[in-house]
């Protein structure tokens, strides 16, 4: 599904590429969707690219917690 590949492939490259220089203790927020929790009818394809950024945002703690750099989702 090339059309899903917006939703879940540019924040992970983004966030790839700013932990290249991104300092210890630093913060990442990105903006999810309360469609990932909470989906409406007619809303699969959103709400399962928004339920795959909620998952990359908490692994992204977990894996960057050892340098002190938090990562949260804000939804909307």
């Amino acid at each position: 599904m090339s059309h899903t590949r917006p939703f879940t492939s540019t924040p992970f490259l983004s966030i790839h590429e700013a932990l290249k220089h991104f300092p210890a203790g630093g913060s990442i927020i990105i903006i999810s969707s309360i469609a990932s929790e909470n989906p409406v009818q007619g809303s699969v394809l959103y709400a399962s690219t928004k339920a795959a950024v909620n998952t990359l945002t908490l692994a992204l703690a977990k894996e960057q917690g050892n340098r002190n750099i938090r990562a949260s989702n804000v939804l909307h």
